[in-house]
């Protein structure tokens, strides 16, 4: 049977099918498939990679927009990144039709203001929050279990570059900020979860497709 090469998390754009010898499937988002320049005001909505983003005004009360920008003032991700201008985007982990995630990530580019971050409805951070560096080997009780916080962050001037990363089961994560920049934001699920039974060509969905991709590899 044919499978579909996992790509690393540096790389986007595709769900993933993983090879028999890998326990998970990674789906990422790098905001390339939708229009440099749109604009979601709150509270909207759009998808992205069979992703939901939901976009509402930030914690601490202040809306604006998100923006999809081609320019950053840090250097973090590449193409379009997402601006959450005095918003929040709330991205929903089960939408991509593998149920819970095991683990997210995102890049993120924090040049000043407030920002939050909320896992399964639980806070991680105050509605005011700063950088995201301090918040690695952190573990929090949310109300699907324990996760885990790390992150790898560097200095720039006027703010911070960095990784972060959430172990744990995932319904939704939520970031919000002022001058915030995201960028590549993957989720992780357990193999099983994206195995579905006939489909024959790892797409998620049981259709033609599969009975060609049989008599494709029918024989020794």
């Amino acid at each position: 049977m044919k499978t579909i090469q996992t790509i690393a998390l540096a790389s986007v754009s595709l769900i993933t099918s993983v090879s028999s010898a890998s326990t998970s499937i990674i789906s990422c988002i790098d905001f390339e498939d939708l229009p440099s320049g749109s604009i979601y005001a709150p509270v909207s909505n759009f998808v992205t990679n069979n992703i939901d983003v939901l976009i509402t005004p930030h914690p601490m009360g202040t809306a604006f927009q998100g923006e999809l920008v081609t320019t950053v003032p840090a250097p973090m991700g590449s193409g379009n990144r997402l601006w959450t201008n005095n918003v929040a985007a709330e991205f929903s982990a089960p939408s991509s039709g593998f149920g819970l995630a095991t683990k997210a990530s995102f890049k993120y580019a924090y040049m000043g203001g407030a920002n939050y971050l909320e896992v399964n409805g639980f806070p991680i951070t105050p509605s005011m929050w700063n950088n995201f560096g301090p918040l690695s080997g952190s573990s929090f009780m949310t109300g699907l279990g324990p996760i885990t916080i790390n992150v790898m962050e560097g200095g720039v001037p006027g703010g911070f570059v960095g990784h972060l990363e959430v172990i744990g089961d995932i319904d939704r994560l939520v970031v919000a900020g002022q001058e915030l920049w995201l960028d590549d934001v993957c989720f992780e699920y357990p193999l099983a979860a994206a195995m579905v039974a006939g489909d024959a060509d790892g797409d998620g969905k049981v259709n033609f497709a599969d009975i060609l991709s049989v008599l494709n590899n029918w024989g020794p």
